[in-house]
């Protein structure tokens, strides 16, 4: 073997353990479910402000860090400024009001597997139209933030942003409740939410 093909195929192997390596460390995170809801014409409000100082409601038992309200405050913001809506500190003067909630919450859910999914089961042997087969009891966890926005003159909702994501362990929870894993949340939904006109 010659020394450029030595090298060649060094320089393969190299490439291609560094691409799998790199793959390996790319943890792969749960879907982002987003749901959003108007209640009337958003883009017709100018001005927003927090509903009071500290906007953040917490649901279920997580705990915050200390830093993570300024944190998504400070996206929320950016993110309604980048639609054309001006923030004011006033919140007296301002046409909509924000809040958030972040949190992680568990909830029961059922799987269903036909019973010619069954392990005992031979192929098709068992299949009959309508035929449930077994059902299953499962925990999962669920963690996000709702954002809600409301006119703050007639104290009413106007839109409302959830962006969840289903979790395996509870250790996940903190790696997607933290501030910077709920500022990419926070980006991705507000997308949804109308620009100023």
């Amino acid at each position: 073997m010659n020394v450029n093909t030595t090298k060649n195929l060094i320089t393969k192997t190299l490439l291609t353990l560094g691409t799998v390596m790199a793959l390996a460390a790319c943890a792969v995170e749960p879907a982002l479910m987003v749901n959003t809801e108007s209640k009337q014409a958003v883009q017709n409000y100018t001005t927003f402000s927090w509903v009071k100082d500290d906007p953040m409601f917490i649901n279920g038992d997580f705990q915050p860090s200390p830093q993570m309200s300024a944190k998504v405050m400070e996206s929320i913001k950016k993110e309604l400024e980048t639609k054309g809506y001006r923030f004011t500190e006033e919140r007296t003067n301002a046409d909509l009001v924000v809040l958030f909630s972040v949190g992680a919450n568990e909830k029961t859910e059922f799987e269903k597997f036909p019973n010619y999914f069954s392990e005992n089961a031979r192929w098709m042997s068992n299949y009959q139209d309508g035929d449930v087969g077994e059902v299953t009891k499962v925990t999962v966890l669920h963690a996000g933030i709702a954002i809600d926005v409301f006119d703050r003159e007639k104290r009413e909702a106007v839109w409302y942003g959830s962006a969840k994501r289903k979790l395996k362990e509870h250790d996940e929870a903190s790696a997607i409740l933290d501030p910077e894993g709920l500022s990419k949340s926070v980006q991705v939904l507000l997308t949804e939410f109308p620009k100023a006109s």
